[in-house]
Protein backbone atom coordinates (compact mmCIF):
# COMPACT_ATOMS: atom_id res chain seq x y z
CA UNK A 1 0.00 0.00 0.00
CA UNK A 2 1.15 3.35 -0.74
CA UNK A 3 2.01 5.99 1.41
CA UNK A 4 1.64 9.86 0.41
CA UNK A 5 3.39 12.85 1.61
CA UNK A 6 5.11 16.10 1.20
CA UNK A 7 8.87 16.75 1.21
CA UNK A 8 10.09 20.21 0.79
CA UNK A 9 8.06 21.21 -1.84
CA UNK A 10 8.25 17.49 -3.55
CA UNK A 11 5.02 15.13 -3.63
CA UNK A 12 6.29 12.13 -2.33
CA UNK A 13 5.20 8.09 -2.06
CA UNK A 14 6.55 5.38 -0.22
CA UNK A 15 6.01 2.01 -1.26
CA UNK A 16 7.11 -1.02 0.64
CA UNK A 17 6.37 -4.73 -0.87
CA UNK A 18 8.05 -7.36 0.56
CA UNK A 19 11.38 -6.96 1.19
CA UNK A 20 11.88 -4.27 -1.39
CA UNK A 21 10.93 -0.25 -0.50
CA UNK A 22 11.40 2.63 -2.68
CA UNK A 23 10.65 6.38 -1.83
CA UNK A 24 10.52 8.81 -4.57
CA UNK A 25 9.41 12.53 -3.99
CA UNK A 26 8.80 14.86 -7.43
CA UNK A 27 8.10 18.19 -7.85
CA UNK A 28 6.17 18.94 -11.00
CA UNK A 29 5.86 21.30 -13.59
CA UNK A 30 3.63 22.08 -16.84
CA UNK A 31 6.39 24.03 -18.45
CA UNK A 32 7.35 21.62 -21.73
CA UNK A 33 10.71 22.89 -21.88
CA UNK A 34 11.66 21.87 -18.06
CA UNK A 35 14.27 18.80 -18.06
CA UNK A 36 14.07 17.00 -14.83
CA UNK A 37 17.13 16.76 -12.34
CA UNK A 38 17.35 13.54 -10.48
CA UNK A 39 18.62 14.18 -7.05
CA UNK A 40 20.32 11.03 -4.64
CA UNK A 41 19.55 11.09 -0.99
CA UNK A 42 21.47 10.11 1.58
CA UNK A 43 20.65 6.20 2.57
CA UNK A 44 17.83 5.66 5.22
CA UNK A 45 18.68 2.80 7.64
CA UNK A 46 21.02 0.03 7.40
CA UNK A 47 19.53 -1.84 4.28
CA UNK A 48 21.99 -2.78 1.56
CA UNK A 49 21.09 -3.51 -2.35
CA UNK A 50 23.04 -3.26 -5.57
CA UNK A 51 23.91 0.18 -6.80
CA UNK A 52 21.05 2.04 -8.42
CA UNK A 53 21.12 2.97 -11.68
CA UNK A 54 19.93 6.51 -12.46
CA UNK A 55 19.73 6.53 -16.11
CA UNK A 56 17.39 3.43 -15.00
CA UNK A 57 15.38 5.37 -12.39
CA UNK A 58 14.93 8.41 -14.71
CA UNK A 59 13.69 6.34 -17.53
CA UNK A 60 11.42 4.82 -15.22
CA UNK A 61 9.60 8.00 -13.86
CA UNK A 62 9.68 9.79 -17.35
CA UNK A 63 7.51 6.20 -18.61
CA UNK A 64 5.32 6.50 -15.21
CA UNK A 65 4.44 10.02 -15.47
CA UNK A 66 4.02 9.68 -19.37
CA UNK A 67 1.19 6.89 -18.82
CA UNK A 68 -0.28 9.21 -15.86
CA UNK A 69 -0.51 12.03 -18.48
CA UNK A 70 -1.83 9.99 -21.24
CA UNK A 71 -4.60 8.68 -19.00
CA UNK A 72 -5.88 12.17 -17.50
CA UNK A 73 -5.08 14.22 -20.54
CA UNK A 74 -2.66 16.08 -18.60
CA UNK A 75 0.87 17.82 -19.90
CA UNK A 76 2.63 16.80 -16.58
CA UNK A 77 6.65 16.96 -16.49
CA UNK A 78 9.02 16.61 -14.02
CA UNK A 79 10.91 19.67 -12.82
CA UNK A 80 12.90 17.61 -10.14
CA UNK A 81 12.78 14.07 -8.40
CA UNK A 82 14.37 12.56 -5.55
CA UNK A 83 15.81 8.62 -4.47
CA UNK A 84 17.10 7.16 -2.02
CA UNK A 85 20.96 5.90 -2.41
CA UNK A 86 20.08 2.78 -0.45
CA UNK A 87 16.55 1.74 -2.16
CA UNK A 88 15.82 -1.69 -3.55
CA UNK A 89 17.10 -1.90 -7.87
CA UNK A 90 13.33 -2.30 -8.42
CA UNK A 91 12.49 0.32 -10.95
CA UNK A 92 9.32 -1.25 -11.59
CA UNK A 93 8.08 0.58 -8.41
CA UNK A 94 9.95 3.96 -9.33
CA UNK A 95 7.33 3.58 -12.67
CA UNK A 96 4.36 3.19 -10.49
CA UNK A 97 5.48 5.58 -8.26
CA UNK A 98 5.61 8.17 -10.94
CA UNK A 99 2.32 7.14 -12.02
CA UNK A 100 0.59 7.10 -8.58
CA UNK A 101 2.20 10.70 -8.11
CA UNK A 102 1.44 12.23 -11.31
CA UNK A 103 -2.54 10.37 -11.63
CA UNK A 104 -2.80 12.58 -7.76
CA UNK A 105 -2.22 15.87 -9.46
Amino acid sequence: MPQFGHQNGFDTVWMITGPSHVLLGIRFSKEASVSMELIKRASIGGCIHERLDEKSIADSILAGVAAANAITGAKLVVAEAFYIENDSPRYDLYEQCAFLLASKQ
